[in-house]
């Protein structure tokens, strides 16, 4: 038996060429993760976090407009065409806690051929570290 066939068979593929990666952020700051791919087709994207996927995150980028320490955890997506699909590596969220606040040096007093009290001023929101005397 003879069999011919005219059409043109097109091997299917998808490159990803840019990894989602790793993000720390202040709690209430944004979070942004992307990923670029390229393919033989349309592509599909779903993003997932800690392998179960996250409903509506069907984009090369997903966005956490303002972060909780909920949203900590591994995050990673599924890049798709017809038949063919690639998972990405896994890229982590952390999330820290804004802390402020006053911290009171005793130790060294205002007593005669000693040094002045201060306070130290921490804002991590701010990202700063003030000491007043």
């Amino acid at each position: 038996m003879l069999l011919a066939w005219s059409g043109h068979l097109q091997a299917q593929s998808i490159n990803i060429s840019q990894q989602p990666t790793n993000l720390t952020v202040l709690a209430g700051n944004p979070a942004s993760f992307a990923v670029t791919a390229t393919g033989s087709g349309p592509l599909s994207y779903q993003w997932s976090k800690g392998g179960t996927n996250l409903p509506g995150a069907t984009n090369p980028t997903y966005s956490i407009p303002s972060t909780q320490t909920g949203d900590r955890g591994s995050y990673r997506v599924v890049v798709s065409t017809t038949g063919l699909a690639r998972t990405s590596s896994v890229a982590n969220l952390y999330v820290n806690q804004k802390v402020t606040g006053i911290i009171r040096d005793f130790k060294n007093g205002s007593r005669t051929g000693g040094h002045p009290d201060f306070d130290t001023f921490i804002g991590t929101d701010r990202g700063m570290v003030q000491t007043q005397l």
